[in-house]
């Protein structure tokens, strides 16, 4: 899965409150301008309560239309151009340039680069456009120049800040979902990937089976080896059933000595081979004899009866039980999927 931008992260209601908020702050803001400024002409005070209305129907859209981003968007970049209309009507710009950091602010840290790099564009454009056609402005080189470097530093500082905000959640994330030791998920990380794979499988009939192994003997290996050594065969282990996967597959250390391996699009005789090879893999390391380990290993499948995670997991649970008794270093199947 890609990175999720902040807004994925805190929910696009979040997105929705802060366009609402700026577009409805915006309507007062202008519309307030165009009353309390005496200096304003005629027409410069109509192009303002334009304005107002225009930044009140953007408002109005982003809060009765769906909830989809490229509303919000698309109110955002047009915000931008009133602002600009806004820029080339007046006789008193006053501190409309700045309200230009409304928009690309949002835009920065809710948004995709490429519409950051859009709006900051448009902004440029419409400043620089306000500025030739606007027959009351002065010092207008400065106010281009100003307006559009104050507000692209603004906004890129914004953009940085927010992917180094993504970069750390996301490193966040991956250490909270990874065990430690071994590299690969953890039961925190495996619970939300197996709940999503047991709904598709009960929703769409797809095949799925769970691999729950457990290394033989391993605290007696660890009493004669020392618990470094067996932090060394459990990284061996991991390794092994890594190798073994396929792409899409998710393997997991959920206990002291236990993996729990989900794989998708496989039935019982795929979740047999993949046990099959990951005891292959672990009988030819190149180790010392008395270093080598095996593994014992339960397989369940998803169907009508076993429907659920708990149900899966305690049907796999039940088969590493049975290989275990059987003898350990072999895999076994779950009695529904044996039959």
């Amino acid at each position: 899965m890609g990175l999720r931008s902040p807004a994925d992260r805190q929910g696009p209601m979040l997105e929705r409150r802060v366009a609402l908020t700026l577009f409805a702050v915006g309507t007062v803001v202008c519309g307030m301008g165009a009353v309390l400024k005496p200096e304003l002409t005629d027409a410069a005070r109509a192009v303002q309560l334009s304005a107002a209305a225009g930044f009140g129907a953007c408002g109005l859209a982003v809060r009765v239309l769906p909830p989809w981003r490229w509303i919000v968007e698309t109110a955002a970049l047009l915000s931008v151009v009133l602002l600009g209309l806004l820029m080339g009507s007046s006789n008193a710009i006053g501190a409309t340039p700045f309200f230009f950091l409304w928009p690309l602010v949002y835009l920065a840290y809710f948004s995709r680069r490429a519409l950051v790099i859009t709006g900051f564009a448009v902004m440029a454009v419409s400043v620089s456009v306000a500025m030739v056609a606007n027959s009351y402005a002065t010092n207008r080189a400065d106010t281009v120049v100003g307006t559009i470097f104050s507000v692209g530093l603004m906004t890129g500082l914004v953009t940085v800040m927010t992917r180094r905000e993504r970069d750390l959640q996301a490193a966040l994330a991956r250490a909270a979902d990874t065990d430690a030791l071994t590299g690969v998920l953890n039961r925190r990380g495996l619970a939300p990937e197996l709940e999503r794979l047991v709904a598709e499988a009960t929703e769409y009939g797809r095949r799925l089976a769970v691999v729950m192994v457990d290394l033989d003997h391993f605290k007696r290996f660890n009493d004669r080896h020392g618990h470094l050594v067996g932090d060394e065969a459990l990284i061996r282990c991991a390794t092994a059933l890594t190798a073994a996967a396929r792409e899409g597959d998710h393997v997991a250390r959920v206990g002291g000595e236990e993996f729990t391996v989900a794989l998708p699009g496989a039935d019982a005789g795929a979740a047999q081979a993949y046990a099959d090879d990951v005891m292959r893999r672990l009988r030819e390391e190149a180790v010392a004899a008395p270093l080598r380990v095996t593994v014992s290993a339960g397989i369940a499948t998803h169907g009508p009866d076993v429907d659920s995670v708990h149900l899966l997991m305690r049907s796999a649970d039940q088969a590493l039980y049975r290989a275990k008794h059987a003898g350990r270093d072999q895999a076994v199947v779950a009695l529904r999927d044996a039959a």
